[in-house]
């Protein structure tokens, strides 16, 4: 359960940071609009995805019917998407020039925000359990 409640934190906060970025909307559009331009930065974007979330499948791929399964979840998908990013990158950047509109940011933002903090509020659960079980 350690490895489980530390993935989750540490995706939980950069989620968070991630949310609180995206509600800057000129600064994250000026940040994507550089990344979806750059096929060199995408490719090396879509590497690092990729890599992370084969790490984190490797450290932690439960499929189980608790909290944890969401760590699972976001590690899979890590993979799909640095994946999808190397092998079709034109589509990708598609993808991501249609997404720079305020309202996708302001939605994205209050999402990775409550996704960040639904994984922190349940890791400080599980660890407080953890804790109570001892």
């Amino acid at each position: 359960m350690d490895t489980s409640i530390t993935l989750a934190r540490i995706i939980g906060i950069a989620l968070l940071l991630t949310g609180v970025t995206l509600f800057n909307g000129s600064y994250f559009g000026a940040v994507m609009y550089d990344f979806a331009h750059s096929m060199g930065l995408l490719w090396v974007t879509g590497f690092m995805t990729f890599v992370m979330g084969a790490v984190l499948v490797a450290l932690h791929n439960m499929w189980c019917r608790d909290w944890r399964v969401i760590v699972t979840l976001l590690s899979w998908l890590m993979v799909i998407k640095g994946a999808v990013i190397m092998v079709i990158p034109q589509t990708m950047m598609t993808f991501y020039t249609r997404i720079l509109s305020d309202h996708f940011l302001v939605f994205g933002g209050i999402y990775a925000v409550a996704l960040g903090m639904t994984l922190l509020l349940l890791s400080s659960y599980a660890r407080k359990r953890e804790r109570e079980l001892v």
